[in-house]
């Protein structure tokens, strides 16, 4: 599995593609420097950097952003990626996302929407905070029971054996 916090360059998302590795892609992890986001980044993404992992499955860390949800441009973002599920795009066919993510409750709604989009299968949970906090603070997200569950049990394909 290769994780990057930085833009990977192409022979990068190749290689991995061909050893049939993961990849965990932070596609913002600067959130804190206040660069542009939103869905023309989300939007490179998908076109120039998805395409050359083909066959490898990535999972994308934080719903797309590193930082909150309720940050500008982090719905957009995710947006970009739950539209080109919907469409059946093969570039998204083998992405799942990590449910890291902070401070949503000002967007809730919008939030679950949106996973809901994207479905619960391509969920998994995952946290940078201490476990019992960060299980708490996921637990208070408006899903229904079966909809958590299925996210707490869900693996990463790269992980399965």
């Amino acid at each position: 599995m290769w994780t990057w916090t930085t833009p990977p360059t192409s022979p990068s998302y190749a290689k991995s593609s061909r050893k049939r590795t993961g990849i965990v892609a932070h596609i913002r992890s600067n959130y804190d420097r206040r660069r542009p986001w939103g869905a023309r980044q989300a939007g490179v993404f998908l076109d120039q950097l998805l395409p050359l992992a083909k066959d490898t499955t990535v999972q994308i860390a934080h719903l797309a952003s590193a930082g909150a949800f309720d940050d500008a441009g982090v719905e957009a973002a995710l947006t970009v990626f739950a539209d080109a599920l919907a469409a059946r795009d093969r570039r998204i066919k083998r992405v799942y996302f990590d449910v890291s993510i902070a401070r949503w409750e000002s967007k809730a709604d919008a939030l679950v929407r949106l996973l809901r989009r994207i479905g619960m299968k391509r969920l998994v949970y995952a946290s940078d905070s201490p476990p019992s906090k960060a299980l708490l603070d996921f637990r208070r997200l408006p899903l229904t029971e079966r909809e958590m569950r299925q996210i707490e049990l869900n693996v990463a394909p790269y992980l399965k054996k």
